[in-house]
């Protein structure tokens, strides 16, 4: 068990300090940007194996994440660049955007890349 938390200790670093990378680039405030890495670690980590989305945005860390709004979209089309995810529903719900079709639905790597399409075609990605 020691061994996973260390290796979830290391995954959290590498994003973080990736994160920071593309600071400049995507000229994000630190603080926000910081603030949102912590919620979305925390939110992966506690709903990992939820096996119904509804409740995973339900959860008080991705509640918190909407709530920061417009400024964390760039910073969760990366994350979902990097890592995957269900963030279709924090993107829609920030930006009440659905640029995916209904014949994808329920495809997991169609929403994601409609969703990166969308991002790059409005200069967020």
């Amino acid at each position: 068990m020691e061994k996973v938390h260390q290796f979830r200790d290391d995954q959290r670093k590498a994003r973080v300090s990736r994160c920071y990378q593309h600071a400049s680039a995507l000229n994000i405030d630190p603080a926000t940007r910081q603030r949102f890495t912590e919620l979305a670690d925390q939110w992966e980590t506690e709903t990992v194996f939820l096996s119904r989305i509804d409740l995973a945005i339900k959860h008080p860390a991705h509640q918190k994440i909407v709530a920061m709004g417009e400024p964390v979209v760039p910073l969760i089309l990366q994350r979902m660049r990097e890592t995957g995810g269900h963030w279709d529903h924090a993107l829609a719900d920030i930006t009440g955007a659905n640029p995916v079709k209904r014949s994808d639905w329920g495809n997991i790597a169609a929403i994601q890349a409609s969703w990166l399409e969308w991002g790059e075609a409005n200069g967020l990605a």
